[in-house]
């Protein structure tokens, strides 16, 4: 099938569609999710056990064998990102391939990178909680914000790889302009749902170290990823690579 039939700068994309449109995958293909979503869960519950186990929750600087462990774990999610698309657009969603590799190691490396840059400006100016830490909060903030705003601009640039096409970060650049702060709704309203009993779940969790709690807490969660892969899919879509890609499916 073609993964990209509507591709274009001009193409105008609302927060809404991208949620709607995400959730009519995610119905369309429910049988095809399940091991996805199941991955997801795997790998979430996983992350949080370790992640409490070496209190990589807690503020502060950490043992390097436990940041490490965190970061390799990060390349589940990345996977199961790369099936879920892949099963969202009806491609073969298993193979290994060139694609996926790039996919992945793109993904991952952005992970790494946007998931350790706040907590580090935070381990690097240590000071009490309150007024005297609030400078540091706001930059912070204004960096997640940063963060967001480039993920997205160079979202199709591994998505475009994982299906073949000849992707690169400024073609990327220029096809998401103006589509950055839809996505961002688009995500925001089909993650929001998961995410109010993943954090229930997950304070039970760090509270009671009951390890079913964080199981349920990375279930949620692992549907809320699974969702998001549609939005993405759709931008891909949407606002895709140039020169499509196609795959028989």
């Amino acid at each position: 099938m073609t993964v990209v039939a509507e591709a274009s700068e001009t193409v105008t994309v609302t927060g809404g569609g991208l949620a709607g449109d995400a959730f009519r995958l995610a119905r369309e293909h429910m049988a095809a999710l399940a091991p996805v979503w199941f991955a997801f869960a795997a790998w979430f519950t996983a992350q949080t056990i370790w992640r409490h186990a070496t209190g990589l929750e807690e503020p502060g600087p950490h043992a390097l064998a436990a940041e490490l462990g965190d970061f390799a774990l990060a390349l589940g999610p990345s996977l199961a990102s790369a099936v879920a698309l892949r099963v969202l657009a009806g491609a073969p969603a298993w193979r290994l391939d060139r694609g996926l590799v790039e996919y992945v190691g793109l993904t991952w490396a952005a992970s790494v990178l946007s998931g350790g840059a706040p907590s580090v400006i935070g381990d690097l100016t240590p000071g009490p909680v309150g007024v005297a830490r609030l400078p540091i909060l706001i930059v912070q903030l204004a960096l997640v914000v940063v963060l967001i705003w480039l993920g997205v601009r160079l979202q199709l640039w591994p998505v475009g790889r994982l299906f073949g096409a000849p992707a690169t970060a400024g073609q990327s650049w220029r096809r998401t302009r103006g589509a950055v702060w839809p996505y961002v709704w688009g995500f925001m309203l089909v993650v929001v749902a998961p995410f109010v009993p993943a954090l229930v779940f997950f304070k039970g969790y760090a509270a009671s170290g009951a390890a079913p709690l964080a199981i349920a807490a990375a279930a949620a969660k692992a549907v809320g990823a699974v969702l998001a892969a549609g939005v993405t899919l759709r931008l891909y879509q949407l606002r895709g690579a140039a020169e499509p890609a196609a795959h028989d499916g």
